[in-house]
């Protein structure tokens, strides 16, 4: 019986799909990062890139510990990103018809759908977390806008990019001091 190639660590459809399983288990059972995939001996992920942002998983994992389980919630973090457009867009006056069409439109582009499409990796997450702060911005909430800008510093060390783009973004369009 051959199993789908998500199931595997050597099989993966990325290389790096089996890195964050076996980094996955390592968490789940020793609460460590150390994976041996990646440099071909015991090394902790954490040497290679600063990526916390697989402890979010880990309570999911540690419930159901398949790689299927990584793969769901990576589909489920990714479309979420859905709902800050459509709250961004109707907070801008777009019609609910060009809203969802918006939605539509990102859920179509093969950047996004092919990142679901059984690969594994935290830079999945570089879609939802800055449509989430952008959100958070726009409805000026507190506390949420650090958090996200906190979890997307949390998916790798060269993220603070993304902030810099949000923060660009959101100097250049804030107008009369809103």
């Amino acid at each position: 019986l051959l199993l789908p190639s998500y199931l595997s660590y050597t099989m993966s459809p990325s290389a790096s799909t089996g890195v964050y399983i076996q980094l996955m288990e390592s968490l789940k059972s020793g609460f460590s990062f150390d994976t041996t995939l990646e440099f071909g001996e015991s090394v902790s992920h954490l040497a290679a890139h600063i990526s916390p942002i697989f402890l979010l998983y880990l309570p999911f994992y540690a419930v159901i510990p398949s790689p299927v389980t990584l793969l769901v919630l990576q589909v489920v973090a990714v479309y979420s990103a859905v709902i800050p457009l459509w709250l961004i867009a109707r907070k801008k006056g777009l019609s609910p018809a060009l809203s969802a069409a918006g939605c539509g439109l990102l859920c179509l582009y093969p950047a996004v759908w092919g990142g679901t499409a059984g690969s594994f990796h935290e830079y999945a997450l570089l879609l939802p977390l800055p449509l989430w702060l952008l959100w958070s911005l726009e409805d000026h909430r507190k506390v949420l806008p650090w958090v996200f800008a906190l979890l997307i510093l949390c998916v790798r060390e060269t993220c603070a990019i993304h902030l810099l783009a949000v923060g660009l973004y959101r100097a250049l369009s804030v107008k009369g001091g809103e």
